[in-house]
């Protein structure tokens, strides 16, 4: 759409007259959401339930009344039909030609969250070219947010990956495919998962931590 539309070079040039911006919902409005739902959750569950779902209303309603976080979890991702057990393998594709360029890029941030430089990137990219490209696609979609160092150049800008799901997907079910009951419980009570979801910023949720395209109603 931005390269196509917005950005378009030819006759479509100065035909846009508005843009809007989907963003995923806040903490508040996810609350709201779910409450609207009949969903009633501590605040605790509510931060367990974005961190793996982030703010994106497709997926929120995977929660259904009287189920805890760890319960709807389960669900989701650790069913042998939950939504997004393997929701990862086709978003991306969904989304971006030449998708593989992307989810490089993800994985790699996925190992970083404290984030890595465009420098460092640029040493460590090995997909190909483009580089500028798929992380502004990235970027502009949701999954990636940017911050410049006081007084550092472009080459200084810090980029993170800020889509939770594809953090939880990248780390707990990715490769740990097993579906036994009570699956997200007995992680969540697990040291590892302690010291992960230590990493997560809440205020994340109030800038882009989700695709844009995901926000809106199902595929």
């Amino acid at each position: 759409m931005i390269a196509k539309v917005i950005d378009h070079k030819g006759g479509l040039h100065n035909r846009v007259t508005a843009r809007i911006r989907l963003e995923p919902f806040t903490l508040a409005e996810s609350s709201r959401f779910l409450r609207s739902r009949n969903i009633k959750l501590t605040g605790y569950d509510q931060l367990t339930l974005a961190m793996v779902m982030g703010g994106v209303p497709h997926y929120l309603k995977e929660a259904t009344p009287g189920k805890s976080a760890a319960q709807i979890i389960d669900a989701a991702c650790f069913r042998q039909n939950g939504l997004l057990r393997d929701e990862f393998e086709r978003l991306y594709a969904s989304l971006f030609d030449h998708a593989d360029r992307h989810v490089d890029l993800v994985r790699l941030l996925a190992k970083h969250p404290r984030g890595l430089t465009r420098t460092t990137l640029t040493k460590a990219y090995t997909t190909g070219g483009r580089l500028t490209q798929t992380l502004t696609e990235l970027e502009e979609a949701g999954f990636l947010s940017t911050q410049l160092p006081f007084e550092k150049k472009s080459k200084d800008t810090l980029y993170r990956l800020a889509d939770e799901y594809s953090l939880f997907y990248l780390k707990w079910i990715e490769n740990r495919r097993d579906s036994g009951p009570r699956r997200f419980l007995k992680l969540a009570s697990s040291p590892a998962w302690h010291a992960w979801s230590g990493y997560w910023n809440p205020w994340s949720t109030n800038t882009s931590p989700s695709s844009n395209k995901r926000s809106a109603s199902p595929k």
